[in-house]
């Protein structure tokens, strides 16, 4: 062998090391890549169940807004009734209370007339008994 051929020769080896070197270099970045790789599938499964759970929780949170907001607006038109009623109860009292001080204006003014009505039904009768009595002769005596 020539001292060319053997020069050939150490240059195909050293190739052919550097080769292998890069072979390996590039095998061991593969292997990190595909554990990142698997790392990261794993991370993302693990942020897609923490999401689903999120998910869920705030299902459940949103059920039961949902649900204080129904019992709150049952509460409130609870309230609303409430007040309409108290409304109509004091009109409806406002009234009685009117009709209460007329019926007494009545009462009053019938036992008025009634004391009025009987002091002439009494001056009539006294008439009639003894004091009417030449009044009387006296208007028959004309007819």
């Amino acid at each position: 062998m020539t001292s060319q051929d053997k020069q050939l020769e150490a240059l195909l080896v050293r190739e052919e090391k550097e080769e292998g070197r890069s072979v390996q270099h590039a095998l061991k970045d593969l292997k990190s890549t595909n554990s990142a790789d698997v790392k990261a599938h794993k991370m993302v499964d693990k942020a897609v169940h923490s999401l689903e759970k999120a998910q869920t929780k705030e299902h459940k949170m949103a059920k039961a807004v949902s649900k204080a907001a129904h019992n709150h607006d049952d509460a409130a038109a609870g309230v609303v009734n409430a007040e309409r009623n108290i409304g109509i109860k004091q009109r409806h009292m406002t009234q009685l209370d009117a009709d209460l001080e007329q019926k007494k204006q009545d009462l009053e003014e019938a036992q008025r007339q009634k004391e009025q009505h009987d002091s002439m039904r009494n001056a009539k009768r006294a008439e009639m008994l003894g004091f009417g009595g030449p009044n009387v002769n006296a208007a028959d005596s004309t007819k």
